[in-house]
């Protein structure tokens, strides 16, 4: 699970870059699949965008997707706190890189 959450992090850390603020970001709206070029390895993709919008995003706005997605995981049963700090360790290197 952690590889996981570190890849998480870093697909909703580029999601930021780009200026995407995603209205309804939540465990349900990420899709894992296994990457067909390199065997074992797994794509993350970010579904459900119709509440989302391009903006300059500031800290506030980062922080209140990022809030959004914890509450998702302890509201589907899905958090573990080791999971989740290791998603914000890799969200935040990819932010400040």
């Amino acid at each position: 699970r952690p590889e996981l959450f570190k890849k998480i992090g870093i697909k909703v850390a580029e999601m930021h870059i780009l200026g995407i603020y995603h209205g309804d970001l939540n465990i349900n709206n990420i899709m894992i699949s296994a990457d067909p070029l390199n065997k074992g390895n797994l794509k993350i993709w970010v579904l459900d965008f119709d509440k989302s919008f391009r903006k300059n995003l500031v800290e506030k706005d980062r922080r209140a997707n990022l809030h959004r997605f914890q509450r998702s995981l302890v509201k589907n049963k899905q958090y573990l706190r080791f999971d989740y700090e290791t998603f914000l360790s890799s969200y935040f290197s990819t932010i400040n890189s």
